[in-house]
């Protein structure tokens, strides 16, 4: 099953495959972790262990994990689904509003309120009801086209942002046509 609520999971493995590394239980950060090497530097690839609700529960074990340089603004990226994009638009963002994604709430909870985090968001429409729809299944087509290019962009735009690039950079790799 590869639910749209998971797009952000489906971006974080494609990473982990292109660096060769695999997830691992974390259990103090209720959460799986990848060290992956993208473009000569050390990431972390995390997938909450929580109810996308509370994505932001990883944080603060994470933060305790990582010590005190650790800044959500400049070594935090989140992926996310995003019902108000029309399927496989891609947006990034340095900072801003949760725009009422749930995950994107509890992240910003974590971090005491503050909206100053990048993030990516990942169109995956949106139907009559909008929880059955995140729930839901990519349709057959839907998944054609997010194995073939829209899965490929979001990761090509989580490189550039590792390479230093800032969000415009990373928006014009969203405009770009597929490789």
């Amino acid at each position: 099953a590869r639910p749209r609520h998971n797009v952000g999971f489906m971006v974080a493995d494609l990473l982990a495959t292109r660096s060769r590394t695999t997830f691992t239980p974390q259990r103090d950060l209720r959460a799986d972790l990848a060290t992956a090497t993208l473009h000569n530097r050390q990431v972390l690839l995390l997938k909450p262990a929580t109810y996308m609700n509370e994505s932001g529960r990883v944080l603060p074990p994470l933060r305790k994990r990582l010590g005190p340089t650790w800044s959500p603004h400049s070594h935090l990226l989140v992926i996310v689904d995003d019902v108000d994009l029309a399927f496989g638009r891609l947006r990034a963002r340095a900072a801003g509003s949760s725009g009422g994604h749930n995950g994107l709430r509890s992240v910003e909870d974590a971090l005491g309120g503050s909206r100053a985090y990048p993030r990516v968001r990942v169109g995956v429409g949106k139907g009559p009801d909008v929880v059955e729809w995140v729930l839901g299944d990519f349709t057959r087509g839907e998944r054609a086209e997010l194995d073939g290019s829209v899965l490929w962009s979001a990761a090509e735009m989580v490189e550039e942002w590792v390479r230093g690039g800032d969000v415009a950079a990373m928006n014009q790799v969203a405009a770009a046509p597929a490789r």
